[in-house]
């Protein structure tokens, strides 16, 4: 029984993260039934590979407000792609809520038949992603013992008398940009002026294209999420998040002049980036000749970053490996890296020629 908060400075607090909770309980379980506003497609990507690893548990997902808003193609993919391995591994199904629009955010628990946990609050399903912080400060509560079996019977009651089976209906599909970065929390947007300038006008004091490895790391770079991932002494495994990404970098290009570097314990250099779509957040380079380059704090900006452009083009199916035929669909196997001239900010750009 305990409050969860989100913990940003600066009102830190002692609780545990939504995330640490929910893996808490889930390593327990062998059934959850989960109703939620908003889904994300990362979250349903990890809630498949946990799955699959597992063997389990049964998931019940009702989704409360998209047959009413719609779907981006990341997300649709993901529901699709999560209901149909449920249904085929009988643990399961999607669920959309049709009557009207339910905005609640609740989790049930069980084991062996009995209400084991359950966590409600302000989080959609979206914070169940390893290390995933929203820059929205979420408060959620994990239930005392008392409260349990009532939340699983309201999350069954909705199940029964306002849902329909995603493959029952038609949910539409809305046209969005890459919006994976969108709320991230060491993400901001850019100022259109400075992207812009910098674009009309490309004064930079180095630059380097940065290659992006495929059919030679399948456990690595673009590849992270498919490494081995963490297992408890009773054998769950929680597996990699599917948009961490750690490159590792060539040493004829980390050597050259103005590469940044890590100091001589080989720990982080942080730089401050902007990208040419238009984000802001901080990368780090670390390791023996600087060799890995990856996002500060969390893999998986970085990965949201390349991947989300690669899934957004229609060259990558999210929960997929990265391959050479991916980049060479998307039409570029690199990336540019490029210090700004007399500023203390580096310009990344994976845009394509589309003429």
């Amino acid at each position: 029984m305990s409050l969860i908060y989100s913990n940003h400075p600066p009102l830190k607090t002692a609780s545990e993260t939504y995330h640490s909770a929910f893996t808490d309980l889930l390593e327990k379980s062998d059934s959850i039934k989960i109703a939620s506003g908003y889904i994300s497609s990362d979250a349903l990507i990890d809630l498949k590979s946990i799955v699959e690893a597992n063997g389990g548990p049964h998931v019940e997902l009702n989704i409360g407000m998209h047959y009413f808003e719609g779907l981006s193609k990341q997300q649709a993919e993901a529901v699709h792609d999560l209901d149909k391995m449920l249904r085929s591994m009988d643990l399961g199904g999607i669920y959309f809520v049709v009557t009207f629009p339910f905005h609640g955010k609740i989790i049930s628990f069980k084991s062996k038949g009995d209400v084991i946990g359950g966590l409600v609050g302000s989080s959609n399903l979206t914070n169940i992603v390893d290390g995933r912080v929203s820059r929205q400060y979420e408060v959620d509560y994990r239930l005392p013992d008392g409260d349990l079996q009532e939340l699983d019977s309201f999350i069954e009651k909705l199940n029964k008398t306002t849902t329909r089976a995603f493959e029952e209906i038609d949910v539409k599909v809305v046209e969005s940009k890459n919006t994976l970065l969108d709320e991230q929390y060491g993400v901001s947007k850019t100022d259109d002026q400075l992207t812009k300038s910098v674009q009309a006008n490309p004064d930079f004091e180095y630059e380097f294209r940065i290659p992006l490895k495929t059919d030679d790391a399948t456990r690595s770079n673009l590849n992270t999420f498919n490494g081995k991932g963490r297992e408890n002494k009773q054998g769950f495994v929680m597996p990699r998040s599917w948009y961490e990404v750690e490159l590792i970098v060539p040493k004829n290009i980390t050597t050259q002049p103005g590469y940044p570097q890590s100091d001589k314990h080989g720990d982080g250099g942080v730089i401050n980036v902007i990208t040419d779509d238009g984000w802001s957040f901080s990368c780090k380079v670390s390791g023996d000749f600087s060799k890995n380059l990856r996002s500060d704090n969390d893999l998986k900006i970085l990965g949201k970053w390349l991947k989300g452009r690669l899934e957004h083009a229609g060259a990558l199916k999210a929960g997929e490996l990265c391959s050479q035929e991916t980049l060479d669909k998307y039409g570029r196997s690199d990336f540019t890296l490029a210090k700004l001239k007399d500023q203390d900010l580096w310009y990344l750009d994976f845009g394509v020629d589309e003429s």
